[in-house]
């Protein structure tokens, strides 16, 4: 029964999360105002997330998509490697305004 609750908790996480990415792009009452409302309660007192810092982050993703060096929503090491391009040698981050090296820890994850 715990994991059948557990298994309920996630999908409805992962709802919310997919309600949230919406509210963030106005896309579900399509009033910037009554959407950054529920995308604020949501996101910053239900989910943990900041909508400005959300927003700001996937709208570089937008413009910037899948770029290793510009775009944000693909640069989660040392925990996660969306590509394997990002193992080929050291790159800046124009987002973080940082250098990012793997070294062996991040290769392992």
């Amino acid at each position: 029964s715990h994991m059948i609750s557990a298994c309920g908790m996630a999908l409805f996480w992962q709802q919310l999360a997919f309600v949230g990415h919406d509210l963030g792009h106005s896309a579900i009452s399509h009033s910037r105002d009554i959407d950054y409302f529920w995308g604020g309660l949501i996101g910053n007192f239900l989910g943990g997330i900041g909508l400005s810092w959300w927003k700001n982050s996937h709208e570089t993703h937008h413009v910037t998509c899948n770029s290793i060096e510009m775009d944000p929503d693909i640069q989660h090491l040392p925990f996660l490697a969306i590509t394997s391009k990002i193992f080929n040698a050291p790159f800046f981050s124009t987002y973080h305004l940082k250098e990012f090296k793997t070294d062996a820890f991040a290769r392992f994850f």
